[in-house]
């Protein structure tokens, strides 16, 4: 897994920062970079707060892991990677009568943040 130097923002575009940024497809990869040190995750940056973010350090962005994993529809309960946006999730389940507990005002947050 590479890291790559990027500037990047949160939603408002208040606050920005430039640093690495790694961008895993697959638990394996996300478990290399995980290898070289810790960093702070990021989702679709979507926060009406703005996103954390860390300028001159590293991120690792998590909107590639957008799998959902297994849905227990007995119990309701499902098990999703952290990039996988909340607005699909709806479009997925919502038509099966689920819909996530909480729902951002836009569809585009992403599950882990």
């Amino acid at each position: 897994m590479r890291w790559k130097e990027t500037d990047y923002a949160g939603w408002g575009r208040v606050q920005k920062a430039h640093g690495q940024m790694a961008r895993p497809e697959k638990v394996a990869a996300l478990k290399a970079v995980l290898d070289e040190g810790m960093a702070p995750a990021i989702g679709n940056r979507r926060s009406y707060n703005d996103a954390p973010l860390n300028s001159g350090g590293k991120v690792i962005d998590m909107t590639r892991l957008d799998r959902i994993l297994s849905f227990d529809e007995g119990e309701g309960v499902l098990e999703a990677e952290a990039g996988i946006e909340i607005g699909e999730l709806a479009r997925i389940f919502a038509p099966k009568g689920w819909i996530p507990t909480i729902m951002p005002g836009t569809g585009k947050a992403t599950l882990g943040g």
